[in-house]
């Protein structure tokens, strides 16, 4: 991969300054304080699935995808097919670059829902990941010619011109 890397657009990565890698020194002291809030409401209130994902997927941008598959998993517990903890699964397990893994829940998530968008485009990322190129670009040629004019079908387009365009 010969893109350049770019921080992710989210709550933590936007508290960066000057394009500064994220470390334990720049966090702002909010995300610090909302981590602390959320990580005590979620051991007091461990139903409460909706604060129990906005942890997970805190802890997952805060570079600790490992303990937000833990607390993902604790809402699979109580409901096995909900498509939005299983892609955050997903995310965490190909950041923590368990390809193997994130395959395994994102072929969960096409077998509840084939036309998923998001886990047909992510088939061909853990692909090239894996340094399978030419399979990448099989998965997402189909994903264009299966969501024909969607935001996912340009994802995948604009992917494939990358891969293309860099071999």
């Amino acid at each position: 991969n010969n893109s350049s890397e770019v921080s992710p657009d989210d709550v933590i990565h936007n508290e960066l300054q000057n394009n500064e890698s994220p470390g334990k020194g720049n966090v702002s002291n909010k995300i610090i304080k909302e981590m602390e809030f959320l990580k005590k409401f979620v051991e007091e209130n461990p139903e409460d699935t909706a604060k129990v994902k906005q942890y997970a997927e805190l802890l997952a941008s805060a570079h600790n995808p490992q303990k937000a598959v833990e607390l993902y998993k604790t809402i699979l517990a109580k409901d096995s097919k909900r498509i939005d903890i299983l892609l955050g699964i997903t995310f965490a397990y190909y950041s923590m670059s368990a390809f193997d893994k994130a395959e395994e829940y994102t072929n969960y998530v096409l077998f509840i829902d084939e036309n998923n968008h998001e886990a047909n485009y992510n088939l061909g990322a853990i692909a090239e990941s894996k340094g399978n190129i030419k399979k990448a670009i099989e998965i997402w040629e189909k994903v264009i010619q299966k969501f024909p004019d969607t935001p996912v079908a340009n994802y995948a387009a604009n992917s494939i011109k990358k891969l293309t365009d860099a071999n």
